[in-house]
């Protein structure tokens, strides 16, 4: 079978899931137990031990999966995947992330994706496990606005920007055809998503497949995260900006990014300069520019609202911490990464990102919040 070959609905392909860890013992059993539970018999569990110091492989000793453990700390998930990937033989490989639950029918729904020969990768909505701290409030909003407004859209014209890596399902021979799990950027799902699509294949958004994550906890904690994400897709800009005119939707939704980042300060210099060179009414400027925001993202949370069934004034409730998190963390670090990876980098004067961070608090370190 070749990477544009075999229908994987002609007859039921076999899976094998991978799930990279490191010090996960507060969230893997969870993922596990959820994993078991699925509508669809995955053949083969292995779990990649990166040289966790605490129970992480005594815990999965209660289920039927594989341990491996790395010989050293392998610094990235990509690396971590591929040091198993050479033990896998299966037509289909999930990658799961150790803190990711999905719902019971999730890679059912995935598998009709795979009907389609050209499909190298699929993932579906993801969502947030707690909304305990302002940061998991705010991060639920954008987990909701991305998997109702933007995935959908760059779904239909078949250019994602990201597939996310949490439950991800592959074939593994395009996988080998693309000689694995980059290590070229500090997020391997961002830079898949990128080669694949520029390979000719696709990269599939599945909506009404449902995975929850645990999400960072507190505001430093996610703007670990958000700098890892952002410094990723300015990476991936960096190493396919001569092949992005192959994809040209692709193409403008990078450029959508790099004017979204550009921008984040003229932004917040428009009500000055309205007030001051206008004279616009101050309040009535303010008033005004967050209720046109408001409305849009009202209208997005209402078809997410109304597709999960969630209650209304529970999901709104959350709309000032996203706001919050967005126009502070989200725009600086979105700037600061642009900068950095863009520029100082090729220029020589930082090395970017290089070490992944992983930025979630532990459970432990939930009374600190």
């Amino acid at each position: 079978m070749s990477c544009n070959g075999e229908d994987m609905t002609a007859s039921r392909p076999t899976i094998t899931v991978l799930i990279p860890a490191f010090n996960e013992e507060e969230n893997i059993g969870a993922a596990l137990d959820a994993l078991f539970r699925q509508t669809v018999r995955v053949q083969r569990v292995i779990v990649i031990d990166d040289c966790s110091t605490d129970r992480t492989a005594e815990l999965c000793g209660a289920y039927s999966v594989e341990v491996v453990r790395t010989p050293h700390n392998r610094g990235s998930k990509a690396k971590a995947l591929n040091y198993v990937l050479p033990l896998c033989d299966s037509d289909l490989i999930m990658v799961l992330d150790a803190d990711a639950v999905m719902s019971p029918d999730y890679v059912e729904r995935l598998l009709p994706e795979f009907g389609d020969r050209n499909v190298s990768v699929a993932a579906g909505c993801v969502l947030s496990k707690n909304t305990q701290t302002r940061a998991e409030r705010g991060r639920s909003i954008e987990w909701l606005i991305a998997s109702y407004f933007y995935r959908p859209i760059q779904n239909i014209t078949n250019a994602s920007l990201v597939i996310p890596g949490c439950a991800t399902l592959y074939r593994l021979d395009c996988l080998r055809e693309d000689d694995g799990w980059t290590s070229h950027t500090v997020c391997e799902d961002i830079d898949y998503t990128w080669t694949t699509q520029l390979r000719g294949h696709r990269a599939v958004y599945v909506s009404r497949a449902i995975v929850w994550t645990v999400d960072p906890r507190t505001g430093s904690a996610m703007g670990r995260q958000e700098f890892r994400w952002l410094s990723s897709m300015f990476q991936s800009t960096r190493l396919h900006w001569r092949e992005l005119w192959r994809k040209p939707l692709l193409a403008l939704q990078v450029v959508l990014l790099l004017l979204g980042s550009l921008l984040i300060v003229p932004y917040w210099t428009v009500p000055v300069i309205l007030v001051l060179v206008f004279h616009s009414p101050w309040l009535w400027t303010i008033v005004g520019g967050l209720a046109l925001q408001a409305l849009v993202v009202f209208g997005i949370l209402s078809f997410a609202i109304v597709s999960l069934r969630l209650k209304p004034a529970r999901v709104l409730a959350r709309v000032p911490f996203w706001w919050f998190y967005t126009w502070t963390y989200v725009a600086w670090y979105s700037l600061r990464a642009m900068v950095t990876e863009l520029a100082l980098v090729p220029l020589g004067y930082s090395e970017g990102m290089t070490v992944f961070k992983k930025g979630v608090v532990r459970e432990s370190e939930r009374a600190r919040v």
